[in-house]
């Protein structure tokens, strides 16, 4: 009798929790279904190399304090067109996004980068006003 269960563990994939087995939800990540003991080594290939998740946080850490510093001046930076400041804010989200991308990390990566894309066409939008109004004084004289 020992046999077959010494048989059935062998079977058993390595981070499985002993007991009767049963397919896991979508969400359940591979290392929440290892013991702490085994997770060890799942944990390392969940995360990625060592040098990725360095990077990405020297990324994030520069990244947000500056587009934070530029976001609390969002609207003087779009309506004074200070370039340097946007340029500013749009290397700080890009470094955010490739941070996020670098640890895997899907749904931070989507919302930054649709964040890009907003402060781009925010910049483009507020220029053709600000280039209108500017013919309009011109021209009265």
């Amino acid at each position: 009798m020992s046999d077959v269960r010494d048989r059935s563990e062998a079977a058993r994939p390595v981070c499985q929790r002993p007991g009767p087995t049963r397919p896991s939800p979508p969400w359940s990540s591979f290392a929440s279904r290892c013991t702490p003991a085994q997770s060890v080594g799942a944990t390392r290939w969940v995360r990625g190399p060592p040098h990725r998740n360095v990077t990405s946080f020297v990324l994030l850490v520069i990244g947000y304090p500056i587009a934070l510093a530029v976001l609390a001046r969002l609207r003087p930076v779009l309506a004074e067109r200070r370039v340097w400041w946007f340029a500013a804010l749009e290397g700080a989200t890009a470094a955010i996004v490739a941070g996020w991308f670098l640890l895997g990390r899907l749904l931070p990566t989507l919302v930054n980068g649709v964040a890009l894309i907003g402060f781009t066409i925010a910049w483009l939008i507020t220029g053709r006003q600000h280039s209108n109004h500017g013919r309009d004084d011109a021209s009265r004289g």
